[in-house]
């Protein structure tokens, strides 16, 4: 008689706290490889679709990311409570709430596929020539891509609350790698409604992988129902997923502004630079995918917000001087990078430099809001984050209509950003005991200034002429060993860079020691 073998323990809270580098560099890896593949995967659709057809593909895409929203926040309960019970002893509450979490994933996925399905055919029936009803097959694939996704998510979390960011990096990548084949396939079949139904196909893909992988990783797990338990996950819960919702809101008001207002061909022009800046986030997304169930332990470990403080605040000082270097060098290379990839979106390089610029903003809000939910204060950003949205909004109509076009929201969306990171690191630094809360504001930001700084300085240089590739590299290096020169002249910084390298070299060393498991 066989025996399927135990999943292993996961690792005790000090020794995951331990192994954050590598877990960020694991994490890290697979963000790239799918940031990558993804990345490719638009511009072969951008290609195969044109800016009218990416507009479409753009506003369809938000039906994936405001469909996670069908779950009330049991899922960012089980986020956060299950590394609450599991630092606390509680083993056996922390798996049932991950059995109700799955329970209710696949009855509110399920009710809101039919509920779609209902929708959509009453269009076909009543309004067949609305824009319901010639997207149907394109809506309804969409909405079958977030109860995969739902399900994906979920299956993802059950590795990286137990630490096990091995196994999803490997995820990540996957995502890429499906992505690459699926999207451009069924663009090239199908145009929208292809590329639709090649989004979906990668869901369940992925999905159907994170079952298979967690064999011998995750402990076995059944669908569980209980009313009174969901709702006090509800209560839990509801509130964070209304602010990660309205965070949605705010960066995506942007995309349903110009495309009620400039049209679809600007929309896919202003959706292409979306798409780079967003690559530039996947270390942040790695951060935080490794620190959110840290800062939770933390909180839960000692209930006091100044130790969740510290623990965050070394990952947004790295972010902080990385992020920038990164943005600036990119910011530079966009003319070339379009003008060979892209012909088609070269009007729409101004307002992708504008959001690769700003990238830090949001970078900076996935930790603070991180750091606010651990705290218990994920409350408070119901009133932040939706002043911000009506920010967001008023301000991107208003620049359309004084013809600034998707420039004008660009800047916006980065200043939108920017104020909402202002207010989660001031919190974060009223924590902090050796920080007072406007010197963190001071030293978080001061990097984004330099390097915004130095790119418009080489703007202004270059003038209207585009640079080709060989100006544009060397205008980067310029720009790289400036900026680096300019951190290490300040003893701050200076400290910040020496302690962040000399972790990475130890690591390294680690690495390649004889005998390393790593």
């Amino acid at each position: 008689m066989t025996h399927e073998p135990a999943p292993p323990i996961p690792p005790s809270v000090g020794e995951a706290r331990g192994r954050a580098l590598p877990h960020v560099l694991f994490m890290t890896a697979g963000m790239a490889s799918a940031r990558v593949f993804g990345v490719v995967s638009t511009f072969l659709v951008a290609n195969l679709l044109g800016r009218e057809g990416m507009g479409v593909w753009g506003v369809l895409r938000l039906i994936y990311v405001y469909g996670g929203i069908s779950h009330l926040g049991v899922l960012e309960a089980y986020r956060k409570e299950v590394p609450r019970l599991r630092s606390a002893g509680e083993d056996v509450e922390a798996g049932r709430v991950e059995s109700l979490a799955l329970g209710m994933a696949l009855l509110s996925s399920t009710l809101v596929t039919l509920l779609s399905i209902l929708v959509v055919a009453a269009a076909r029936v009543f309004r067949s020539q609305s824009s319901l009803a010639v997207h149907s097959l394109s809506i309804l694939a969409m909405f079958l891509s977030v109860f995969g996704g739902i399900l994906g998510t979920l299956f993802f979390d059950r590795f990286t609350i137990r630490h096990f960011f091995e196994q999803a990096s490997i995820l990540r990548g996957l995502r890429g790698t499906v992505y690459l084949v699926f999207l451009p396939l069924g663009a090239w079949l199908g145009g929208v409604t292809g590329a639709a139904l090649g989004f979906a196909a990668s869901e369940w893909a992925v999905t159907f992988a994170a079952v298979v992988l967690a064999r011998g990783k995750c402990p076995p797990i059944l669908p569980q129902v209980d009313v009174k338990r969901l709702a006090q996950l509800i209560a839990i819960g509801l509130p964070i997923t209304l602010v990660w919702t309205a965070y949605l809101l705010e960066s995506t008001f942007d995309r349903i502004v110009t495309m009620s207002l400039l049209g679809s061909a600007q929309t896919g022009l202003y959706f292409m630079g979306v798409t780079l800046a967003s690559v530039i986030q996947m270390l942040p997304e790695a951060l935080s995918r490794v620190f959110n169930p840290r800062l939770n332990e933390r909180m839960g470990a000692s209930s006091d917000p100044s130790e969740v403080a510290a623990l965050v605040w070394r990952p947004a000082r790295t972010l902080a001087w990385i992020l920038p270097l990164a943005t600036g060098m990119v910011a530079i290379c966009l003319d070339p990078l379009y003008r060979t990839l892209l012909p088609d979106f070269v009007p729409g390089v101004e307002s992708a430099r504008i959001l690769v610029l700003g990238a830090l903003m949001p970078a900076l809000l996935y930790l603070g809001i991180d750091f606010m939910v651990a705290i218990n204060e994920q409350r408070k950003l119901l009133v932040v984050i939706p002043a911000s949205i009506a920010f967001n909004l008023i301000g991107n109509w208003s620049v359309v209509k004084l013809g600034f076009g998707i420039e004008g929201v660009a800047a916006i969306t980065v200043l939108t950003n920017a104020l909402v990171a202002l207010y989660l690191w001031a919190r974060a630094g009223s924590c902090l005991e050796d920080q007072g809360r406007w010197r963190t504001l001071l030293l978080l930001g001061a990097g984004w200034g330099a390097s915004a700084a130095l790119v418009a300085a080489y703007t202004a240089l270059a003038g209207t002429r585009a640079p080709g590739w060989g100006p544009a590299l060397i205008g980067g290096g310029l720009f790289a060993l400036v900026y680096v020169m300019a951190l290490l002249s300040f003893p701050t910084s200076r400290h910040w860079v020496r302690e962040d390298l000399a972790q990475i070299l130890s690591f390294g060393r680690g690495l390649a020691r004889p005998g390393s498991s790593r």
